[in-house]
């Protein structure tokens, strides 16, 4: 449990093309988990901030088209 609240912003679903074992930061995983759709004409991005008013970490995921 990374401790981050997860926006899904996308009207789509995308299954991870590929497992993911990784030791080290969540940033790292989400990073190549997004990476695996790079090529693709429709993909998911990510965006990682903190919440200025809570502090909590946010990922932020939606649909972007190439």
């Amino acid at each position: 449990d990374a401790g981050v609240r997860l926006i899904w912003q996308s009207e789509r679903n995308f299954a991870v093309k590929e497992s993911i074992s990784q030791i080290g930061h969540f940033e790292d995983a989400v990073f190549r988990a997004l990476d695996q759709y790079s090529a693709d004409e429709i993909r998911p991005v990510g965006e990682m901030y903190k919440d200025p008013q809570s502090g909590q970490s946010i990922l932020l995921v939606r649909t972007e088209v190439n």
